[in-house]
């Protein structure tokens, strides 16, 4: 509001410009406006506009015409203005550090500034965004109809296969289509994500490639930090010139169907994944009972890089190595990205650096044929590796099980193949929890439940994720049964941070996401679970473990061997009433104080409005995306999933004999990480 005299009040602008796009992200259409002004001498002026229906911006931009004629001389053609002005806004977005959502997607050019005169600024230079709307919004929407026409044209022109163009051309503009960015350069490094896209993006594109090539290109090779319109085009290109009678890597489509919402364990027969002659030939010799050369994956995320120590402070004891599978353009690149992982904290730094003699970097990738390796790489590792340690997947609780099945499901029956060539392996599989889910309960509900033969699949939060490790431990047990592998399954829950090292915390995930929130907005519900009879909070319990007891217990375990088939369930299974209305308390007593909502109803909306109005980088590091699992209340009664075999385990190996439980001064400890990180200024 501005006052123009007593007891008058215009109206200028929301407090707050915040807009959610139609993909669920949320904007502030002025600051990002300001970001431009403040970052182009070029741009004068430019009005952001969004629409909760689209998923991108559109503008209207004022150019400094002096700055114009003397960069491209005076009389210069529109055509040419606009792609200068087109040019200054991509260069400052990616100055700014802003996402692509936020970047205006197109503008018109208004050559005629802002001002008080015409009503588009207050008495102050304030933008009267209302006014701004009534003058432009007409022919913004306008844009938003030409541009969704020209992407309906292009899709037809991909999918009609009438253009004429090679593989990276076409490949290059459903891309374009995909992410709209129009002056892509076909040789750039970039992946999807340097790009601008997201996890759903990739799977839009992915469909998309399907449609016009006929072939699947994993949603993991889109998101691949090695990933590149060269190398999609390039994996395009060997699946079409694969000839009737060759063998074709395994899809979704080709195991389960098309479309299918019905999973069935006969579908992932082993035969539909392995090469007749690899089966032939399978080794028969069991395994060694001390490891000497374990390949491990996944080594670069949060379990994988403290299994990788935990492995190699093993293997030092017997002279053994570990080889490491890295997503990676090469090896020393791969070397790179596990050393950057394992960074941040000097006694881990100092650790890891005694340890890496014994360390082996491959670069490879679960969704392609034998792991993305060369022939005599892939014929080394199956002669020399004893066991397989395998955290490694696609983590995506929002993705459908489909999109997932080419790292975590395809890539599980690859590292089988494996585990049968050459000699045979153990194999020590990190499955999930959220597994449980698909258990037969008619005769209890444990470690040794088995699993249902057949599931459903929906659009509900990680249910592709729990389905693509159902499907996981399906083919392990058929890898057991017929070829007598000895495989350990640990089914992990929720992974929390470090309890020694510092900055050890898995940043994006739900856990930190909310403990961040939690802090950041001062506001919590009366309770996280359904209450008590009386109304007071009832004793609940929170299921996580510190990352690095999961770590220790699975190399543990893993390292006890066995020729069986063997379920952990890797829980807190402690009934100690420490819950996450406990961890409110914790935050208070780490000095942050916390507003209690009398309803959960309440607190989820009054907690959504504050997060939605967060800066932009807090914003993006909280809950407000995530928010579906947090808008009922839990049950209290906590789902006492049997765990005896692990708690055993436990017992008997030197990571015991104790599950550790949670506590005040742990969770202090998660806090100062947050601060590690820069995501906390104050308490």
């Amino acid at each position: 509001m501005e006052e123009h005299g007593p007891d008058h009040l215009v109206f200028i602008d929301r407090r707050n410009d915040v807009m959610k796009l139609a993909q669920g992200e949320f904007v502030t259409c002025g600051a990002v406006g300001t970001t431009f002004e403040n970052g182009s001498d070029l741009i004068l002026q430019i009005y952001v506009y969004g629409n909760g229906a689209r998923s991108y911006l559109v503008a209207i931009v004022v150019p400094n015409m002096v700055l114009v004629d003397a960069a491209l001389g005076s009389g210069a053609s529109p055509e040419a203005v606009k792609a200068l002005l087109r040019s200054e806004i991509k260069r400052t977005g990616a100055d700014a550090g802003l996402r692509s959502f936020e970047i205006p997607r197109d503008f018109l050019v208004e050559y005629e500034p802002f001002s008080h005169a015409n009503g588009l600024l207050s008495s102050i230079e304030k933008k009267m965004r209302p006014n701004l709307q009534r003058r432009y919004g007409d022919a913004l929407e306008q844009l938003y109809t030409d541009l969704e026409q020209r992407q309906h044209d292009e899709l037809m022109a991909l999918r009609s296969g009438s253009s004429g163009d090679d593989v990276v051309t076409k490949v290059s503009k459903a891309l374009a289509v995909c992410i709209g960015v129009h002056d892509l350069d076909l040789t750039s490094p970039h992946g999807f994500a340097a790009l601008g896209g997201d996890s759903l993006g990739a799977a839009e594109f992915a469909a998309l490639l399907h449609d016009v090539f006929g072939v699947e290109v994993p949603v993991s090779a889109i998101l691949s930090p090695t990933g590149s319109i060269a190398r999609w085009s390039a994996q395009i290109e060997r699946s079409l010139a694969i000839r009737e009678g060759d063998a074709v890597a395994p899809t979704f489509a080709g195991i389960h169907g098309r479309g299918a919402r019905t999973l069935r364990a006969d579908h992932l027969a082993l035969e539909h994944f392995l090469d007749p002659a690899v089966v032939a030939a399978a080794a028969s010799d069991n395994p060694p009972q001390q490891s000497r050369h374990v390949l491990l994956t996944g080594s670069t995320g949060f379990l994988g890089r403290f299994l990788a120590i935990e492995w190699l402070e093993r293997m030092e004891k017997v002279g053994g190595t570990v080889t490491c599978l890295v997503r990676a353009a090469d090896p020393d690149a791969g070397r790179r990205r596990l050393t950057a992982a394992l960074a941040g904290d000097p006694e881990l730094e100092a650790r890891f650096e005694r340890l890496t003699a014994h360390l082996y970097v491959v670069a490879g990738d679960m969704a392609e044929p034998h792991l993305g390796l060369d022939d005599a790489t892939y014929k080394r590792l199956a002669d020399s590796v004893d066991r397989i340690v395998h955290p490694g997947a696609l983590v995506n609780h929002i993705l459908d099980y489909e999109h997932l099945f080419g790292p975590n499901v395809a890539g599980t029956a690859d590292l089988i193949s494996l585990a049968i060539t050459g000699r045979r392996k153990r194999i020590d599989f990190v499955s999930s929890l959220a597994v449980t889910a698909f258990l037969d309960r008619s005769q209890g509900y444990d470690e040794d439940s088995p699993l249902l033969p057949e599931i459903e699949v929906g659009g509900a939060y990680n249910v592709g994720y729990a389905a693509s490790k159902w499907a996981g431990e399906i083919l392990l047990q058929k890898a057991h049964e017929q070829f007598g592998v000895p495989v350990n399954v640990f089914r992990g829950d929720m992974m929390l941070p470090h309890t020694r090292y510092v900055g050890q915390i898995n940043v994006p995930d739900i856990f930190i996401r909310m403990l961040f929130s939690l802090i950041t907005t001062g506001l919590a519900p009366h309770s996280f679970y359904e209450l008590a009879p009386d109304g007071g909070r009832a004793r609940a319990h929170y299921d996580g473990l510190p990352v690095d007891f999961i770590a220790a217990s699975v190399a543990d375990l893993g390292e006890h061997s066995h020729d069986g088939y063997h379920v952990y369930n890797t829980i807190n299974h402690h009934d100690d009433g420490l819950s996450l209305d406990s961890m409110v308390d914790w935050i208070e007593s780490a000095g942050f104080p916390m507003t209690r909502v009398a309803t959960h109803t309440d607190w989820v909306e009054q907690f959504e409005l504050r997060l939605k109005a967060l800066p932009e980088r807090q914003r993006v590091q909280s809950s407000v995306l995530v928010l579906d699992p947090w808008r009922r209340p839990f049950k209290s009664s906590w789902r006492n999933v049997g765990s005896a075999r692990y708690i055993a385990a436990v017992a008997a190996a030197p990571c015991g004999p104790e599950i550790p439980q949670l506590s005040e001064a742990y969770l202090h400890k998660c806090i100062r990480d947050l601060r590690t990180h820069d995501l906390l200024t104050t308490g």
